[in-house]
């Protein structure tokens, strides 16, 4: 290990799962949809118990639900609400409700 002080790194996020083709990006391109769900399933089944984890997966189908309701004239934002909600349903299955921790998709 060396310690060089005058280097500087700059960490530009996101730009690795940019590269990602197969998986759906959130709309700010800095984290891959699919994995951010599973990842706080995991967390919050571990760390406070599978209602948590149940109530997390809720509340994030219910705001899209709600919004997809009430973008009844943009079908760009209601389709978009309802892929995220297809999502959501993908990760709870594929963690067995944060339970498990799937292989990587890359």
């Amino acid at each position: 290990i060396e310690y060089w002080p005058d280097l500087r790194a700059t960490h530009w996020g996101g730009e690795s799962s940019k590269t990602v083709t197969t998986q759906r990006i959130s709309r700010n391109g800095s984290q891959l949809t699919l994995w951010r769900m599973r990842s706080a399933l995991l967390y919050y089944r571990k760390h406070h118990g599978w209602a948590v984890a149940r109530l997390a997966a809720a509340i994030e189908l219910g705001w899209h639900a709600l919004r997809r309701w009430r973008n009844t004239g943009s079908a760009d934002k209601r389709a978009d609400s309802a892929e995220v909600m297809a999502t959501m349903r993908q990760a709870w299955r594929e963690t067995l409700g944060g339970r498990v921790a799937p292989p990587t998709p890359w």
